[in-house]
């Protein structure tokens, strides 16, 4: 377990994620999402984009123990690309910034949804 850092949000998503509602509720909880929050991939999209509930946080990690959701490939593409977007948007702001890490073996499998997803 890593120590608390100031100005570091550490977010786990843990093993075991087969539905997207438990995905949802699990990262909402992690990342200490507003009450607002309507636990849907539009929400995740835009919550992910704007941490203004969290002025003093200055990194935001997301730590995936496996990959969620793999029999809902749907699902899974999707959540992959709103990964992905945010990790670019925050990437020209000095302020602030996120990332998400996966366990290595699952690498390429990302890389096929997410370059399905390009070609559809």
């Amino acid at each position: 377990m890593m120590p608390e850092v100031p100005g570091v949000l550490v977010a786990r998503a843990p093993q075991g994620i087969e539905r997207k509602s438990m995905l949802l509720r699990s990262l909402a909880r992690e990342l200490k999402f507003p009450n607002y929050f309507g636990c849907n991939f539009d929400a995740l999209n835009d919550c992910l984009r704007d941490f203004s509930w969290l002025p003093d946080c200055r990194k935001v990690v997301i730590i995936h123990t496996a990959l969620p959701m793999r029999r809902n490939r749907v699902a899974l593409t999707a959540y992959l690309q709103i990964l992905s977007d945010a990790v670019a948007f925050w990437q020209s702001d000095p302020q602030l910034r996120l990332d998400v890490f996966f366990p290595e073996p699952v690498r390429g499998e990302i890389e096929r949804c997410l370059a399905e997803d390009r070609e559809e």
